[in-house]
């Protein structure tokens, strides 16, 4: 009879056990659920912000190189424009113009 009793008390004891166990156990799990989600969507977030700091990255280039390109080829029309003044075949007014237009504004 004390084996019996024994043993339902040992088997009261690990149910106990048990059920404490699992009860502690589900929140770390919901709580190890959710930082993998906040981590994941951290992750998708950076990734979102470094593709759109690359297209504005490229964006900006491109304009840069719109920019240069005009710049030079004002250059070149005022140089050529100079030329032909100098040359005796354009009037002042026209080697001066391509200067005006890179000119900024004062």
């Amino acid at each position: 009879m004390q084996h019996a009793n024994c043993l339902s008390q040992c088997q009261a004891n690990f149910a106990i056990l048990i059920y404490q166990i699992l009860r502690f156990r589900a929140p770390s799990q919901a709580r190890q659920r959710l930082a993998l989600t906040q981590y994941q969507q951290s992750i998708k977030t950076a990734f979102r912000e470094v593709s759109d700091a690359l297209v504005e990255y490229r964006k900006v280039k491109e304009i840069r190189a719109r920019q240069e390109s005009l710049v030079t080829t004002l250059q070149d029309r005022s140089r050529l424009a100079y030329l032909r003044y100098q040359g005796g075949v354009d009037t002042q007014l026209n080697a001066w113009t391509p200067i005006a237009i890179c000119s900024p504004p004062s």
